[in-house]
């Protein structure tokens, strides 16, 4: 009798497959437990949902006014992968984001071997290892990971000298938000920089592509998005230290903007250490063996910029998404700068080692408020909630696909796929209010939110049809009045 004999897997193949649960665990196990939001996971779903449906979303999903949703950001992402969301519903995006993370480690192995480095599957175990990676898969979804995992596949085909590939890539890569030109403005330009003694074929593809991003974000950002706008100005650039050097350009100004990439530039004291945890953590994950390539330490100044400049200090930190470009990159460089050094199997094991301490780190114990429960898999409370879940999901079953909805912020990602949602406490002609008092009430107060809860509870228009220890469901009695 023959012996069953299972399938050999190779090594890549098994590291993409363990990181892909590490990941599914994550992301997937968050949003069955009400850990996903409505922005941006909620929101990007409902917008999916229109294009999926030829519409384009009008933004009351989150706002009183309405402007289409490209004025906020553009992202055009959304509409290639329209059909899942149709299709699975918010779960659809996740899927996308997912998938792309894996593709990306790929990349950076297919391109590793490609140099013939003798050590491409650690450069692929860097990727999927790095803090960003962790910490963008807890906060809902985003197409600027999507986007960011396709760089290493950029990079490879310029190797290959496969330009219309590349430029395939460029395409799909400025597609997912309007920021993204101006990083593959400093990619293009760091990369001719890079590859400056090859081909004269290469340099010229690579310089049309410069003048391609420069082009487009010129377009998009100060032409496009203020025309979609309802106050004519693009509504994220929220960088008051920029509009000020702009004014009145200075020496002093200048300087202060150098020493706020570094420091905490507002009054308030929160966030004064988001900035230097970035900076520890983004080092010793691999981005101090840069300075062997400085080409690289280019490509990451607009991100840097973008995110240390910003008005809210939430963009500073290794939290969210605001983080997940330096990941490809940094293990992208690494590629690059191994080999001048005399010993590279001994420095990507520090490496690794390093960037894995990095990584728990920011998942345990970091400065930066995060939802350490979404971020934990290898804890317990990841897997559970102070409510009964499987309650609270058949409830939603009981608003009807067709029905209008306005939800509070937990919920809102689990009804994005219909025609009309609203983030509470935005009512318009909603049908159904879904409420819950378990999670922030975000973007209320806890005392506005309380006002504006127990005004609807004690309101003859609307009945209560639906509760649990999580949800309360709201049925308006009389169809609202357009």
């Amino acid at each position: 009798m023959r012996k069953l004999q299972l399938p050999h897997i190779q090594g890549p193949w098994l590291l993409l497959l363990l990181f892909g649960v590490l990941y599914g665990l994550i992301t997937f196990v968050n949003h069955y437990l009400f850990r996903t939001n409505a922005l941006d996971l909620g929101v990007y779903a409902h917008a999916a949902w229109d294009y999926a449906h030829g519409t384009v979303d009008d933004s009351t999903s989150f706002r009183t006014y309405s402007e289409p949703i490209l004025a906020d950001h553009f992202d055009l992402h959304l509409l290639f992968f329209s059909p899942l969301v149709k299709w699975f519903g918010a779960w659809g995006l996740l899927f996308v984001q997912w998938l792309a993370i894996l593709w990306g480690a790929l990349g950076v192995y297919r391109l590793a071997q490609f140099k013939k480095s003798n050590y491409a599957i650690w450069a692929m175990a860097h990727l999927l290892a790095f803090f960003a990676i962790f910490q963008a898969l807890g906060y809902d979804y985003h197409s600027n990971v999507t986007a960011a995992m396709a760089l290493p596949w950029w990079f490879l085909a310029l190797e290959k000298r496969k330009y219309f590939q590349s430029w395939f890539l460029l395409v799909f890569i400025l597609f997912a938000k309007e920021n993204m030109a101006p990083w593959m403005i400093f990619c293009t330009s760091g990369t001719w920089l890079l590859m400056r003694r090859t081909s004269i074929g290469l340099h010229i593809n690579i310089l049309f592509q410069l003048v391609f991003c420069a082009a487009y974000f010129y377009f998009i950002v100060f032409q496009v998005m203020p025309f979609m706008a309802t106050d004519g100005s693009a509504s994220n650039l929220q960088y008051s230290m920029l509009k000020e050097w702009s004014y009145a350009p200075s020496w002093e100004q200048s300087k202060l903007l150098f020493k706020s990439l570094f420091t905490n530039h507002l009054s308030d004291s929160y966030g004064d250490y988001f900035k230097l945890e970035f900076y520890l953590l983004l080092l010793l994950s691999g981005g101090l063996l840069l300075f062997r390539k400085p080409a690289f330490i280019w490509m990451m100044l607009p991100v840097l910029a973008w995110k240390m400049w910003h008005d809210h200090p939430s963009m500073w930190g290794i939290n969210g998404q605001y983080a997940i470009e330096f990941a490809p990159l940094i293990a992208i460089g690494v590629i690059y700068c191994i080999p001048y050094f005399k010993h590279p199997r001994q420095m990507y094991v520090v490496l690794l080692i390093l960037t894995s301490i990095c990584t728990i780190r920011s998942l345990d114990n970091p400065v930066v408020p995060v939802d350490r429960a979404a971020l934990r898999f290898y804890q317990p409370a990841h897997y559970s909630r102070d409510f009964d879940v499987k309650k609270a999901h058949e409830l939603l079953k009981l608003i009807p696909k067709n029905a209008s909805v306005c939800a509070q912020s937990s919920v809102f990602p689990h009804l994005a796929d219909r025609d009309n949602i609203h983030l509470f406490p935005n009512l318009f002609q909603s049908q159904y209010v879904v409420l819950s008092h378990e999670e922030r009430t975000f973007p209320l107060s806890q005392e506005a939110y309380l006002k504006e809860v127990d005004a609807l509870l004690n309101s003859s228009n609307w009945l209560k049809v639906g509760k649990s220890d999580y949800l309360i469901i709201l049925k308006r009695k009389n169809p609202a009045k357009p």
